[in-house]
């Protein structure tokens, strides 16, 4: 058996025996402190079946909960045109939210969206115990942070330009535009992601580098000559680019050459009318919810994009049909074993030639892959691009009152929803915006939901309601969680949040 089986084998017994169970917190109080409380039910156990050591949390004052929350979390609200936009962040137990909102508003238009970063790399190993932690979640933020800085305006600009030439046009031939506009723009930004690492390798083909070559041409002592040209080769952000702008490209580029990537769900609502167009990259989770016609209390909720991971059994099927007789494309549910998403920005460990990942990305930096797995890729995955940049774009017709929710999968995955059918979440991320059927959800949740008078911004409301409501036990386990170093696993069970909740 080779050295990748073997690791896949104790991975799959590793991830096998650990056993999750966070759907009812039952504390004991301990008797030094009457409000510091142990986690009595078995998070997990190891390989041996030994339990780790169990976390703590504290049940602080609720004016104190309130102020971590606020530091953790964070939130906007603004009125556009006919559309009431607000948006909320919730950091989990990373070190940073690597998760980005936004929304952008230009003379056709408005495009708002979410940008989820690291979908991959930055967590999957945590798990395995023989592999060392690749890296700290900053370098999902560095995409996430550039991608909502970055594509936005480039969006709006081709899109201006586009239907400027498109004044007669038919519906069908808007639309067909703006399919065009939203890949050619996704692809555009991804190739400006890893550009700048080929530009450094030039003189001569990377295959003819030899290995003590690399890493002086990657990391140059003197680098300014490096970065100006690296600015004049892939600046098309400005015409007078520093030298600092031009580190600054050398960072991003090389964080999502060694693992960094992000999705991206972004949304269009045209000027002119209730058109929506949606163009989704990744798992981030789009909603739109209306008002039934006859019943008032009642929203009908319309997931309005697939998610591409290896849940998606399209997806899935996809990848296989693009790597036909390829064994191993997806292990314990990851495309190669690494990310649970089909589709991303960035992580070019999966979209490029192995052997120049395993020769020049793994040598710009920490590789987030096992070295021996990347050094077999060449003989069993050397058909790349197993991640996709393409995202699968839609047009929607909206209604006056209707709710368009984008939810991450941070959200989607809260530990207070594993017992949530597909559909149920889908009622609920429309019907806790809509304040419709609180007494069913609350039920289902097991604390009460918080209303507007108790908390203004929707976005942020659909946040607290999932995570805790007016339960103040379940806020203090939250915002104080204290995890053991040895049980580290758990640290990334809970996923940053963002919410994006688009009122008309």
């Amino acid at each position: 058996m080779d050295s990748a089986s073997l690791i896949l084998k104790e991975v799959g017994r590793t991830y096998n025996s650990l056993l999750f169970s966070a759907h009812h917190h039952v504390a004991s109080q301990s008797t030094e402190d009457p409000t510091v409380f142990l986690e009595t039910d078995k998070l997990f156990v190891d390989v041996q079946d030994n339990p780790l050591p169990p976390p703590s949390y504290r049940v602080l004052p609720l004016p104190e909960l309130e102020r971590l929350f606020r530091r953790k979390s964070d939130a906007t609200a603004e009125q556009i045109g006919p559309a009431a936009f607000s948006t909320a962040t919730f950091q989990a137990y990373k070190e940073q939210n690597e998760d980005r909102t936004f929304t952008y508003p230009f003379p056709d238009g408005v495009l708002f969206g979410i940008f989820d970063g690291a979908p991959a790399s930055a967590m999957r190993f945590q798990w395995c115990t023989h592999v060392e932690r690749p890296f700290a979640g900053h370098r999902g933020s560095i995409v996430s942070e550039d991608a909502s800085r970055i594509l936005p305006p480039l969006l709006a600009d081709n899109i201006s330009k586009s239907l400027s030439h498109l004044t007669t046009a038919t519906k069908k031939e808007r639309m067909d535009a703006l399919d065009r506009v939203f890949l050619d723009a996704f692809a555009e930004y991804d190739r400006s992601l890893i550009d700048p690492v080929h530009a450094l390798i030039k003189g001569k083909p990377w295959e003819e580098w030899e290995d003590e070559e690399i890493r002086p041409i990657l990391w140059p002592k003197n680098g300014s000559l490096e970065v100006r040209d690296l600015v004049r080769r892939v600046g098309k952000r400005s015409s007078q680019c520093s030298v600092v702008q031009g580190t600054e490209m050398r960072k991003r580029s090389l964080s999502s050459s060694k693992g960094g990537g992000t999705t991206a769900t972004i949304g269009y609502l045209h000027s002119d009318s209730m058109q929506l167009t949606v163009a989704n990259l990744g798992d981030t989770q789009a909603f739109i919810g209306r008002r039934h016609p006859v019943t008032a209390g009642d929203w009908s909720s319309d997931q309005i994009c697939q998610e591409h991971n290896t849940q998606n059994p399209l997806e899935v099927q996809r990848v296989t049909a693009e790597h036909p007789g390829e064994d191993g494309l997806f292990l314990h549910k990851r495309v190669l074993g690494i990310l649970a998403v089909t589709r991303a920005f960035g992580d070019f460990f999966l979209k490029l030639d192995p052997v120049f990942c395993r020769r020049i990305l793994a040598e710009a930096g920490h590789c987030p892959i096992p070295i021996p797995w990347l050094e077999e890729w060449p003989t069993t995955h050397n058909t790349p691009p197993y991640l996709s940049n393409l995202p699968d774009v839609s047009h929607h017709e909206l209604l006056k009152g209707d709710i368009v929710v984008f939810a991450s999968d941070g959200l989607g995955d809260a530990s207070q929803l594993k017992q949530f059918s597909k559909e149920e979440k889908a009622s609920l991320f429309i019907n806790l915006p809509a304040g419709a059927n609180t007494a069913k959800w609350e039920n289902m949740l097991g604390h009460g939901v918080l209303g507007a008078e108790e908390e203004g911004n929707t976005a942020m409301r659909m946040v607290r309601n999932v995570l805790f409501g007016g339960d103040q036990r379940k806020m203090a386990r939250e915002l104080t969680l204290d995890i053991p170093p040895e049980a580290c696993f758990i640290k990334y069970l809970q996923d940053d949040i963002s919410v994006l909740c688009l009122e008309l």
